[in-house]
């Protein structure tokens, strides 16, 4: 009872201490309660509710529906997310569940490589051997490039022209690449030729020219490639035939403008350049000499006859010309031989490629070089001097001298002129602005200085004002000193005299007759 008594006398203090309280005091107090239990309801949910994590994302239809299928199987809870992505519980282990489906073959990639070549029949022909070498080697590359970034995966076709040995000269190879792009990505041309370099690298005998590489939008992304491979290719001829003009036109103007001055001889340089390369390929046969040879066959045919007979003739196509004659044989034996022998040798064969590499190397040279007449003056007149020129740039060149070609005309002048004339009033211009910026900087400095000037006299003439002012504060407050000391004294001896006269007329009052002896006192003394 005790305790129901207290709870009650609680309550009733509650009652009483929330009766008390004014309204807005009490719509607050109920604002802060349900804003605490709304956030409870909300942390219990959140806490609650159970959080996933991605096991795969970028997946197709039929690939996420066999994931899916493999999960109902293995009783793991998920759900789909956006971008064929597929979510689990963050209490299951993502890499274990991974790597379970992987072992299954759900996901990853199911390209296989050189592990074809592991489970080969015994049976198995060349042709059987050559067509799974040929699949292995596409899964590689396959697996390679889906390594790129940007690529979600690959598809590699080669084709390989099957090699017999029959055969010296087959067809060349080629291949197709196919890379499936992920949302969003773009490959730059950079990671387009190293899958056309990876690709052509792997396969024997293939060119990278002859790789093409298509992405899932059909844009030919190997085109571009070719494209800036011939442009820098082209850029670099060019940029070597003019490094070699320069050369030759640096080299023969430094040595002659030595003789005939600065800026009085032009140059004119043209260099062809080979860019080819010969291959030339030649079979030469020659007759078996002296019976030199290999032998392929030999056959050979001996026949003999021994017997008694009346006529006979010559053995051999000798006895059977007309007109035929027979010797007359009386008695005894008669006895032929006969041997007859084919050989057979083998063809000699010389087979000779020669390769021819010019690429790079000059072809030809011209030189054009046209020098100042008016630069002859101080030489002397001689009329080989064109002639000597010419075989002396011809030996300096390396070139025969009828590709040097020499002119002596006057130059025109009026563009030197005109630009000296320019150059003069440009210096005369740089001066005058290097004066008006002298001339402002120096004013400048001098109103800086006056002002400074200026500012420190205002601050010595403060100065003294400030300590003017001071005295002045100084000597005023000494002189209200002086007065309040004058005037606490003052106030002193008042204080003093109203004490005396209160201390007298209370003496007075209390007795009185005193007081007056002493005032008789005082008058008769």
């Amino acid at each position: 009872m005790a305790l129901q008594d207290d709870l009650k006398n609680f309550i009733g203090k509650i009652g009483g201490f929330w009766r008390s309280l004014p309204t807005t005091r009490k719509l607050l107090i109920a604002a802060l309660i349900l804003a605490f239990l709304l956030s409870l309801v909300f942390l219990t949910v959140t806490v609650t509710r159970p959080t996933y994590n991605v096991l795969v994302k970028n997946l197709s239809e039929e690939e996420a529906g066999r994931i899916a299928q493999a999960l109902d199987n293995m009783g793991v809870q998920y759900k789909a997310g956006p971008g064929g992505a597929i979510l689990v519980p963050d209490t299951v282990n993502v890499y274990e569940l991974r790597m379970k489906l992987a072992a299954e073959g759900v996901i990853g990639t199911a390209t296989k490589g050189f592990e074809l070549l592991d489970k080969q029949s015994f049976g198995a022909t060349a042709f059987d051997k050559q067509v799974n070498y040929q699949r292995a080697l596409q899964g590689e590359l396959e697996r390679s490039i889906a390594t790129i970034k940007g690529v979600k995966f690959a598809r590699v076709f080669l084709n390989i022209p099957k090699f017999t040995y029959y055969t010296r000269e087959y067809a060349k190879p080629s291949a197709s690449v196919l890379v499936y792009l992920e949302p969003g990505a773009e490959l730059s041309p950079k990671q387009v030729r190293g899958i056309m370099e990876l690709v052509a690298g792997a396969v024997e005998g293939l060119n990278i020219e002859n790789v093409k590489v298509v992405d899932n939008y059909s844009r030919l992304l190997s085109e571009r490639v070719i494209m800036e491979r011939e442009g820098i290719e082209a850029t670099t001829k060019f940029e070597l035939q003019k490094q070699i003009q320069d050369y030759y036109t640096r080299l023969i103007t430094q040595k002659l403008e030595r003789i005939f001055g600065v800026g009085n001889v032009v140059v004119m340089s043209d260099i062809k350049l080979n860019w080819q390369t010969i291959e030339k390929e030649s079979k030469k046969y020659e007759p078996v000499l002296k019976k030199e040879g290999v032998v392929i066959s030999k056959e050979e045919e001996k026949e003999s006859y021994t017997g008694v007979g009346d006529v006979g003739g010559e053995v051999g196509t000798e006895g059977n010309i007309p007109p035929i004659t027979y010797p007359s044989v009386t008695g005894g034996t008669a006895k032929s031989e006969r041997t007859h022998t084919i050989v057979n040798y083998n063809v000699n064969e010389i087979y000779e490629k020669i390769v021819t590499n010019r690429y790079g190397e000059i072809s030809s040279k011209t030189f054009t070089v046209v020098i100042d007449s008016s630069a002859l003056s101080h030489l002397p007149s001689t009329s080989t001097l064109e002639e000597d020129m010419r075989h002396a740039i011809a030996l300096a060149t390396n070139s025969p001298p009828t590709s040097v070609s020499i002119m002596f005309l006057p130059f025109n002048r009026e563009v030197e002129v005109s630009l000296m004339r320019e150059m003069a009033m440009a210096k005369e211009l740089e001066k005058r602005r290097k004066f008006i910026i002298g001339l402002t900087l120096l004013s400048t400095l001098i109103i800086a200085i006056f002002f400074l000037i200026i500012y420190q006299v205002r601050k010595v003439r403060a100065q003294k004002m400030v300590l003017e002012r001071k005295k002045m504060l100084e000597e005023e407050l000494r002189k209200e000193i002086a007065m309040e000391e004058e005037e606490l004294a003052i106030s002193a001896e008042e204080a003093e005299l109203q004490a005396l006269i209160r201390d007298v007329t209370d003496i007075a009052g209390k007795d009185p007759e005193s007081v007056a002896d002493v005032i008789r006192s005082w008058l008769t003394s």
